[in-house]
C-alpha cells in the first residue's frame, strides 16, 4: 500500500468491511518498522528515539490491539478520548 497526503471520507472505501480491512492494513504497515526496531538486532544508535518513532508507537498504540501477531483497529470505545502524550510536537510535552 502506497501511502501520501491525508486521506478524507470521500477517498475511504465505503463498505464497513472494505474500511475494516484498510485499517487493518494501515495497522499491519504501521507496526513492521516497529516490529524491525524492537527485534534482536541492533538498530542504528538513537533510532528508536527519533521524534517519528515516538509518534508512531504512541499512536498505534491508541488506536491498533496487536496481540498474538494478529492487528486489529480499536473499536472507538477502546480508544482513549483524550491522551495527552500524542502530541505530535514530542518537544513541547
Amino acid at each position: 500500500m502506497c501511502y501520501g497526503d491525508q486521506l478524507d471520507d470521500r477517498q475511504m472505501p465505503k463498505s464497513k468491511a472494505a474500511r475494516q480491512r484498510f485499517a487493518q492494513q494501515v495497522g499491519i504497515d504501521g507496526f513492521a518498522p516497529l516490529d524491525a526496531l524492537d527485534a534482536g538486532d541492533v538498530p542504528p544508535a538513537g533510532l528508536r528515539d527519533l521524534s517519528a518513532v515516538k509518534v508512531l508507537r504512541l499512536a498505534w498504540q491508541r488506536h491498533y490491539a496487536y496481540e498474538r501477531g494478529e492487528v486489529r483497529s480499536k473499536e472507538s470505545k477502546e480508544v482513549p478520548k483524550e491522551d495527552p502524550r500524542l502530541n505530535y510536537d514530542l518537544e513541547a510535552r
